[in-house]
């Protein structure tokens, strides 16, 4: 399977200025993009492309810093329906990411089973408490979400007996 994040040409960029820029990717594709400059808060300016993409029958518009060739046009994320993985996980797994991710922060394991780790030396007493609860709702979430799964599972598999 082709890995996505994986680049597969360059990309020149030409034109600048503050409107329009032409985007190549190898011999094959061209288009013109518009580009639109904000104020950053720590001095100087910071360049956007803005996706010119048509679709679902509106213009987007959206400002981007980038744009995806995966089809025929350089376009954004929401254009292409394009998704990050953990957007594609079921609910009940990114519960589970959530406190795993806490409990490593914590200097403990990621593993589940093993006891919740102790309070780090100079972490404040309510961080500790709020990361614990934090911890707490995501698995008791993902524990839910595992259950309502396994009985659709389940349901599914009845009905074809």
């Amino acid at each position: 399977m082709k890995d996505l994040n994986e680049p597969v040409s360059s990309l020149l960029v030409s034109g600048g200025g503050n409107r329009v820029s032409e985007l190549h990717a190898g011999s094959s594709v061209e288009q013109r993009v518009p580009i639109t400059w904000t104020a950053c808060h720590f001095g100087g300016q910071r360049p956007w492309f803005i996706c010119s993409i048509y679709s679902i029958g509106r213009h987007c518009g959206r400002r981007v810093a980038l744009l995806y060739l995966a089809g025929k046009l350089f376009a954004c994320r929401r254009c292409y329906g394009l998704a990050y993985a953990s957007q594609r996980k079921a609910l009940y797994f990114r519960d589970i990411d959530k406190a795993q991710k806490i409990r490593t922060r914590l200097g403990g394991s990621a593993v589940m089973s093993e006891r919740f780790p102790d309070k780090p030396k100079g972490m404040h007493c309510q961080t500790y408490e709020r990361l614990r609860r934090a911890h707490d709702a995501a698995e008791c979430r993902s524990m839910a979400g595992l259950l309502r799964s396994i009985e659709r599972r389940d349901r599914r598999a009845g009905g074809r007996h």
